[in-house]
């Protein structure tokens, strides 16, 4: 074979390679985008859902949530929002900034209150991170708080969590103190890092399996989709999965009908324990799960 027949046939199987890889990374790409906003405590105020934007040119109002007295003077956590004003790109570091700076004069003789006391040195030489992933954002605080006591420790944890969950992005939050330990968790089981709240979940019809269901087992009853926590973007799309006490949260694609596992774990009475991530290939959906991403794909066209 001469070196001209060789040198096109090798161009010919790299190209196949690139093309197969720029579709394969495409697909999952499109399915790894989240975008979700579950309800409050009906006993705050409610954060209005928001992107973040990645303009920087482009000023923007975002609310910041602060400890105040409820006017029956006996809710533990209660917050309203402030508005502040914003051109920056880490516009959530910027609202956590906000709320760690406290109220202005005008808004403390409003009621406001300034709840976050730093202490000590700092394990990561500023006074906080915050890390969103998965529509999960966590905020390590990296000095020690110091609060007095159980009702200073609810508003901070609710300032924090309204203030954070107005972003479309942000479906859950979690507060670890600077020792990566849940804040002001005093079981020590660290509750905040393994469960999720508030899923409000629906069955889909034809989900009982005989045999071989989600992880294997025989199910008499019909998988649930969390309604509320469904997150889409254009053909993409993140949802949660009941199949019958077994937890997963998907990543997937409406369109391709892929599926990847993003996150896995128990269901206990509807409460969301227990979850690991994990780290995997997206696959076509099978006969089990066809009718839940359909089920999650039509309920978030109908938002």
């Amino acid at each position: 074979m001469s070196r001209n027949k060789i040198n096109l046939k090798h161009q010919s199987i790299l190209m196949s390679a690139v093309l197969a890889l720029s579709f394969t990374t495409a697909a999952a790409g499109e399915a790894q985008s989240t975008s979700v906003t579950t309800p409050e405590n009906s006993e705050t105020s409610q954060p209005q859902p928001q992107t973040i934007s990645q303009n920087p040119d482009e000023p923007r109002q975002i609310q910041v949530f602060l400890p105040k007295p409820s006017a029956d003077n006996q809710t533990l956590g209660y917050v309203e929002p402030v508005t502040r004003t914003t051109s920056r790109v880490d516009v959530a570091e910027f609202a956590i900034e906000q709320v760690v700076q406290g109220p202005t004069s005008a808004e403390q003789e409003e009621g406001f209150a300034d709840l976050i006391d730093f202490r000590g040195e700092s394990t990561c030489g500023e006074n906080f991170t915050v890390d969103i992933s998965n529509g999960i954002a966590q905020l390590k605080f990296c000095r020690t708080v110091y609060t007095a006591g159980l009702g200073e420790d609810a508003g901070i944890q609710k300032a924090v969590t309204n203030t954070l969950k107005q972003f479309n992005s942000v479906d859950q939050v979690v507060i670890l103190d600077k020792n990566g330990d849940c804040f002001k968790d005093m079981s020590g089981r660290n509750a905040c890092l393994n469960s999720i709240e508030g899923v409000v979940w629906r069955p889909v019809p034809g989900t009982t399996a005989e045999s071989g269901g989600e992880l294997g087992q025989v199910d008499t009853q019909p998988w649930e989709v969390g309604i509320n926590t469904i997150s889409r973007n254009g053909n993409a799309i993140n949802f949660d999965v009941n199949a019958n006490g077994k937890y997963v949260r998907y990543s997937g694609n409406c369109q391709r009908e892929l599926l990847s596992r993003i996150k896995i774990g128990d269901v206990q009475n509807g409460q969301v324990t227990d979850t690991i991530s994990v780290d995997e290939n997206y696959f076509k959906a099978d006969r089990f799960q066809e009718p839940l991403l359909d089920y999650a794909c039509s309920a978030a066209r109908q938002k």
